[in-house]
Parts: structure tokens; sequence; C-alpha cells
């Protein structure tokens, strides 16, 4: 076993090119399908439908035990240290640990699914007995995900992007084509859930086929490897806290305004905030591919390291600043063409707020993927712990002060707390990315993106709601923010990879 990934930058430019249209297909194919499968099935058992897809979901961020990104890491390590026959042994023994949590976690959910179906959801008796079923099958196809989960984690840990994508391309976009298959079938829930049961045992064999084709001799040399267990439940526990409190941050604010305002005030920030999310598989892209080459570089190589990260940085700043700008500057028009005048009333500067917010994020997630490729996702939660509190009390603070746009603007205040703690410690465990903050262009990205932030709310602020000046002023932001990041923060090597790529096209 001898394969060295390749972590250069346009390697992990490429991969999360590869990771983006993995997250981008399913979400123009939900788009799509969906109001069909309610069409057919009707809303109360689509909902059912969903509720099933939550607690599987759930399952992997939860019952997972971190073991997912675990098994990234200590792959990615084991091959920048050039240990390539511990690679097998350390995916065996990550696998047994989720494949256990994944049967405890479907016992849990077959236990409770009477409870579940009968007395935490309100549903029509005639539908009680076809929803008990559904989730008796969804607890039992638990083990199925963790397999997947960790196939998938070693391939990413080689930098096997293309192979992972062209697997779970394909099995994604037939995840969400089942149900309207079903549906129109004349299939009921059951039918349904047996028929993704079917799809995920596909997955699993196409990542077999995919791993034998990136590692030949993988599941010739694997082994379990009790010693490691302290290792991954270590790095993988404080993972697994991460992904509890994660919900807290990101969510908490819709259960407060639901307690201090009303459960339809919810709706008119609900709405927005899923929106301006869906801007985030771009960071998420990015990390995805982040994390298994800074993983697999170590610390060891120490300039390298930060160089990669810094340009993660920057990229990410460069690819959401317009999207930002472009959802400040068009709230009103894109909430009044979406959902309608009422809402566009009541949500334009809730739209706003959260897009910065969410620009934030995207920096935090960057930030926070050097603390996990080092081995310290410890700090992370530790983050998280520290700043949940003080989060909570501003939210409820804000949002009894000043309603939609005071919840909006609370959550930013966290983000942007978070993130900033997050930016202090990456700079404390690398000293390096202080210089390479500036000699990559980190810092000259960062002032563009606040300079352009600044002129679009002047913009705001003098011509108001006029389409015809907001658009030219898009223009005219959009074309001195490319040229400023040309000549100010791309470097000669990316000049001419984007010069060659625009005579091809």
């Amino acid at each position: 076993m001898t394969h060295k990934p390749n972590v250069s930058g346009r390697m992990v430019a490429k991969n999360s090119a590869l990771s983006f249209i993995q997250m981008l297909v399913p979400i123009l194919l939900a788009f799509a399908t969906i109001p069909y499968v309610i069409h057919k099935l009707g809303l109360e058992r689509f909902g059912i439908l969903s509720l099933v897809s939550v607690f599987v979901g759930g399952y992997a961020n939860i019952f997972d035990l971190g073991m997912g990104r675990a098994t990234t890491y200590f792959v990615a390590d084991s091959l920048g240290r050039g240990e390539h026959d511990q690679v097998p042994r350390v995916a065996f023994s990550s696998l047994c640990v989720q494949v256990a949590a994944s049967f405890v976690a479907g016992g849990l959910l077959a236990v409770l699914t009477p409870i579940i179906t009968t007395r935490l959801l309100h549903m029509s008796i005639p539908f009680q007995g076809e929803a008990r079923t559904t989730f008796w099958l969804a607890s039992a196809t638990l083990p199925l995900l963790a397999i997947f989960r960790n196939l998938r984690a070693v391939l990413e840990a080689y930098q096997r992007f293309d192979l992972v994508s062209a697997v779970q391309i394909p099995s994604s976009s037939v995840n969400l084509l089942l149900p309207a298959l079903g549906a129109w079938a004349g299939l009921h829930l059951p039918g349904i859930m047996l028929l993704l049961t079917a799809s995920r045992v596909m997955t699993i064999a196409a990542y077999v086929m995919a791993s034998e084709r990136a590692v030949p001799t993988f599941w010739r040399r694997i082994g379990f490897e009790k010693h490691l267990l302290p290792l991954l439940f270590r790095y993988g526990g404080w993972v697994a806290l991460c992904d509890a409190l994660i919900p807290v941050i990101n969510y908490s604010d819709r259960f407060v305004i639901g307690s201090v305002l009303s459960v339809e005030a919810m709706g008119y920030y609900a709405a927005p905030f899923e929106a301006a999310s869906k801007a985030l598989i771009v960071p998420s892209a990015v990390v995805q591919s982040l994390f298994p080459a800074l993983g697999t570089l170590g610390v060891a190589r120490r300039e390298q390291f930060a160089k990669l990260y810094a340009n993660g940085l920057k990229y990410t700043l460069l690819v959401m600043t317009p999207l930002t700008l472009a959802v400040v500057l068009f709230a009103k028009n894109i909430l009044t063409f979406w959902l309608g005048k009422d809402f566009a009333d009541k949500s334009t500067l809730v739209l706003q707020l959260l897009a910065i917010g969410m620009l934030l994020n995207a920096v935090s997630q960057v930030a926070s993927t050097l603390l996990d490729a080092v081995g310290k996702p410890g700090l992370r939660a530790k983050v998280f712990l520290a700043v949940v509190a003080p989060f909570l009390i501003l939210l409820v603070a804000l949002t009894k002060l000043f309603g939609l746009n005071g919840a909006a603007a609370g959550w930013l205040l966290g983000t942007a707390l978070h993130t900033a703690w997050y930016l202090l410690l990456s700079r404390k465990v690398l000293p390096e990315t202080i210089a390479g903050y500036g000699e990559h262009g980190v810092h000259v990205a960062a002032f563009l993106t606040a300079g352009c932030l600044g002129a679009a709310g002047v913009i705001l602020v003098i011509f108001g709601g006029s389409l015809v000046v907001k658009s030219l002023a898009s223009v005219l932001l959009l074309a001195f923010f490319l040229a400023a990041a040309w000549w100010f923060v791309f470097d000669r090597a990316t000049k001419r990879q984007l010069a060659s790529v625009l005579r091809r096209s």
C-alpha cells in the first residue's frame, strides 16, 4: 500500500468543486421532487417520511460518536507518516465502533417507536400503524449507514473525491427520486422505506468497489486493533460533543422566537434562515476536502500546512462575498418574489443579517477545521461550551427588545463571537498562520469583503428600494471586487491557471 495522496492546493480546489456538486445536486432534486411527493402521499405521510429522515440523520451526528471524522483524521495522519499498513486497521477498528453504536441506536429507535408514533407525534390513527412499521424499518438500516460513512471517510482521507462523487451523486439522487417513484407506483411508506434500504445496500457495494480501486490491498489487510480505541474515542468524543452543541447554536433562535414572540413569528424567521443557510454548501465543500489534506500534511510541514489553510480561508471569502452581497442588496426583492409582500415587509432585515452571519459561519467552519486537523477537536468543543450561555442570553435579550430583527442580530453576533475565537486559536496552535494571512492574501480578501458589504449598506440607506439603482450598484461592486481580487489577492500561479481556464472556455 504505497499510494500517497496529493495534497496540493489545486487538488484541494478540485475536490472542493466535486464536493460542491455532491451537495448541490440533492438540493436541486429536492426542489423538483418534493412538491410531487407531497401531492401523491399527502401532507401527513410526507411529514412522517421527513421525520424518519430526521431521526436517521440524527443518528449520524450523535450515535456515530464522532468516528466518521476520527476515521478521516487518523487515516490521513497515517498516510502523512507513511504508515500505509496502519490504514486498514484504523478504518476497521473505527468501523466496529460505528456498527456497534448503530445497533444500539437502532435498538433504541425500535423500542421508542410505539411511543413516538402514538404519544409524541399527533397523527391520524389510520397512519399510526404505517408510521410504526416505517420507523422500525428505518431503525434496521442504521448499520448500513454506518458502513458507507466509514468507507467514504477512508476515500476522503485518500483524496479520492472523484470516487466519492461517482458513488455519492447517483446515490443521493436515487434516494430523492425513490420516494417520488414509490408514490407514483402507489406504495405506502413501508414500501418506500424498503426501496431506500435497497438503495443503501447498493451504495455500500459501490463504496466497497471504490475502496478496492483506490487501495487494492485494503480488504486483505483489515484487522481490529484494540489499542487504537482510546485514541479514536478521545478524538471522536470531542467531535460528538461538538455535533451535539452545534444544533443549540444553529437552531435555538427558532425556539427563543417561538417562546418570546409567537409560533407565527417563527415562520417569518425560519423561511429566510433556511434560504440563507443554503449558501453554506460552499464552506462545507471546502472543509470536506481541506480537512483530510491538512491531516495528511500534519503540523510537521508547518509552512505548507499554513499555506493550504490560508488559501482555504481566502477562497471561502472570495466565493461567499458575491453571494452575500446579492442577498443583502436584493433581500426585499427575493422575499417578495418567493413568499410575497407580507413576508418581505417583516423579514427583509432578518434575511440581510442572517446572510452576513452565514458569511462569518463559513469562515468559522474553515478556522475550526484547522483545530480538528492538528488533532485538537477539544478546543473546538470548548469554544462551543464557552459561548453557548452568553449566546443564549444575548439572543433572548435582543429578541425581547427588537423582535425578529433582534433574533437575527443575536444569531449574527453569536456567530461572530465563536468565529473570532476560532481564528485566535488557529493562530495560537499554528503561529505560521499569522504570516500566511498576509503572504497569501487573506487580509486583503477580508478587507475587500468588509468594504463591499459597507458599500452595500450605504447604497441601501441612500437609494432604498430602487431596483435599477441596486442592479447597477451590484454590477459595479462585483466588478470592483473581482478586479481587486485579481490584482491584489491572487498570486501569479493562480492567475495563470485562471487565464488558462478562460482561454479554453
